[in-house]
């Protein structure tokens, strides 16, 4: 029965991770409308970004919930205190744990990257979009990072103890 259940988190993983890929491009989609439009953005560009991003962070974390709930599956069977993924590697095939040791490194990479992005994309509307941003109030620089700081809401398992 462990054997599917890491067979279900990887399929998960693997699932979130097309999506925090999707979210990726978007991420670099907006960063590259800011630099390009050298302060001169439209807000409803911006929003519109982010209202896609929004979709996308509503959908990862149905998929997180269930990731969860086997992850708690598993630390019952196993008498663990967390899902930690060091800790699995001897109740588990080999090709399993790397499996999942690869996708969680995977996961990692891209929300870094979108974090890096999100940061200067704020970076660059604090600096340099006010007079644009006042004319919307529909989107406010706190928009840009909504998705970002729920991206790393999202758990990913700790890699050892």
């Amino acid at each position: 029965m462990l054997s599917k259940h890491i067979v279900n988190i990887t399929q998960n993983f693997n699932e979130q991770l097309q999506f925090y890929t999707q979210m990726l491009d978007l991420s670099v989609r907006q960063l590259r409308l800011l630099e390009e439009g050298g302060g001169v953005v439209k807000a409803e560009e911006i929003n519109l970004l982010l209202l896609e991003r929004q979709k996308l962070m509503e959908i990862i974390s149905r998929l997180n919930k269930l990731n969860k709930n086997i992850q708690n599956i598993i630390t019952a069977e196993l008498n663990m205190d967390e899902f930690v993924l060091t800790r699995l590697e001897s109740e588990i095939e080999d090709a399993q744990y790397q499996d999942l040791k690869m996708l969680v490194a995977k996961l990692g990479e891209t929300l870094r990257t979108i974090s890096d992005n999100d940061e200067k994309s704020q970076l660059m509307m604090k600096q340099g979009l006010r007079p644009v941003f006042r004319q919307n109030p529909r989107v406010k620089n706190e928009h840009a990072s909504n998705a970002y700081k729920q991206a790393m809401k999202q758990t990913v398992p700790k890699t050892e103890r």
